[in-house]
C-alpha cells in the first residue's frame, strides 16, 4: 500500500528523518512509536503533502507521491488526522463533516455525515458547535471528518491521547472496524496497550532512524527499543 524508500528529511542543520525504509501492507493496522522528536510526524507530514522529502522516495500503490500538494494526495485516497485537534469550533459537528465532502452531493453528504457520526456515538448532536464537545468527543469528530472522502490508507496522529478509556475503547472498535473493510492504518501512538491491542506490526524510531520492526509481542521483547523508549528491561 505504501513504501518508503530511504527517506530524509533535513531541517537546517537538523534531521528529522534519515534513510528511512519502510513499507505498510494493505488492510493491515500499523502502529509507529517511538520518543518524543524521533521523527513520526514528520513521516506523516511527508506521506500527506505537508512537507517534502529532502531525499528518497515515497509510493502509494506503486505510485510515487513525494513532493504532491496535500490535495492531490488526499485525492489517491489517503486521509490523516493531527495530533492538536483540528476541527471548526466555531462550526456545528454536521458543518465540520460536509467540509470534508465538497464533491458529494448535497443530500448524500448529509447521509454519510450522519451515519459516521452515529457510528462513533456522536448521534444527536449534529447541530451542536464543535467547541462545546469534549477533547475525546473533537478527536472522535477529526476521526471521522477524515472517513468523509473514504479514503482507502488512514494515518492517525495519537488519536487516543488524553481521552477517557471509554472514548478509547470506542476508537479501537472503529480501526478494527475500518480494518475489517479492507482499510490500512496507520497509528502514532505512546500508549503500547493500544498498540498491542490492534496493531498487527509495529515500526518504532529513535533520532529519525528505523531500530525496529515486528509485532507488538516481538517490539516489547527488543531489548534496543526497551533501553530507547520503554525505560530499559
Amino acid at each position: 500500500m505504501l513504501e518508503a524508500r530511504n527517506i530524509t528529511k533535513e531541517y537546517g542543520h537538523i534531521v528529522a528523518l534519515s534513510d528511512l525504509s519502510l513499507s505498510i501492507p494493505d488492510g493491515t493496522i500499523v502502529g509507529l512509536i517511538g520518543p518524543n522528536g524521533s521523527g513520526k510526524t514528520t513521516f506523516i507530514d511527508l506521506v500527506t503533502g505537508f512537507s517534502k522529502p529532502s531525499q528518497g522516495e515515497l509510493f502509494f500503490k506503486g505510485e510515487r507521491i513525494g513532493g504532491r500538494r496535500p490535495h492531490e494526495i488526499s485525492r489517491l485516497g489517503i486521509g490523516r488526522t493531527f495530533q492538536e485537534t483540528r476541527v471548526f469550533k466555531k462550526m456545528t459537528l454536521l458543518e465540520n463533516m460536509l467540509v470534508a465532502s465538497p464533491t458529494l452531493e448535497r443530500s448524500e453528504s448529509i447521509e454519510r455525515a450522519r451515519d459516521q457520526l452515529k457510528w462513533v456515538g456522536l448521534s444527536g448532536l449534529e447541530d451542536r458547535q464543535a467547541s462545546a464537545l469534549s477533547y475525546g468527543q473533537q478527536k472522535l469528530l477529526e476521526f471521522v471528518r477524515t472517513l468523509m472522502s473514504d479514503p482507502t490508507f488512514v494515518l492517525l496522529d495519537e488519536p487516543t491521547a488524553g481521552i477517557s478509556p471509554f472514548l478509547t475503547q470506542r476508537m479501537l472498535e472503529s480501526f478494527r472496524a475500518l480494518r475489517d473493510k479492507g482499510k490500512t492504518l496507520v497509528i502514532i501512538e505512546h500508549n503500547m496497550d493500544v498498540i498491542s491491542c490492534v496493531c498487527e506490526r509495529a515500526v518504532v524510531l529513535q533520532h529519525g532512524q528505523k531500530i525496529a520492526e515486528g509485532s507488538p509481542a516481538e517490539i516489547q521483547r527488543n531489548s534496543t527499543v526497551q533501553d530507547a523508549y520503554l525505560g530499559g528491561g
